[in-house]
This record gives structure tokens, sequence and C-alpha cells, in this order.
């Protein structure tokens, strides 16, 4: 997850609610996370394989609920 070279308004709005220092840290840094810190922090709540992407995206097509959608691709992150 990365953010560009400063904060837009998106994430000026978003990064100060991860709660401790993680926002302020991310936006003065601008340092990439990988998605085990973006699912801790609650900027991610599921992640998938890339090799499932194609098919996660056909059921979602398909249903157009994420949450069946994401049954059978959804992974623990690691951290």
């Amino acid at each position: 997850v990365g953010i560009g070279f400063f904060p837009d308004v998106g994430a000026s709005h978003l990064l100060p609610g991860l709660g401790g220092s993680f926002g302020m840290y991310l936006a003065l840094t601008g340092n990439r996370i990988r998605y085990g810190d973006a699912s801790w922090s609650g900027l991610a709540t599921h992640t998938i394989k890339a090799q499932d992407q194609a098919g996660f995206l056909d059921r979602l097509v398909a249903t157009g609920d994420p949450e069946a959608a994401l049954r059978g691709f959804s992974v623990p992150a690691r951290r």
C-alpha cells in the first residue's frame, strides 16, 4: 500500500484514524506496508491470494455480493 509523495485528501482523512502513531508514521515516511500490516491497522479487511484474483472478480461480478464472493477466497493475513 503506497500513499505517494505526500498524503492527499483521502489519506489525510484516513491516516489519523488508525490509532497510535501508525498513521503519522506512514504520512511522514511514505513507507509502504504489506498486506499483513494493512490488515492489522484496519486499512484492509480481507486478503486473497494473487492467483485467486481473477476467480474472485468473476464471482463478485456474478453474485454482486462482496461477502459471498470472498467466501472460499479470503485467507488470513501474514504479518
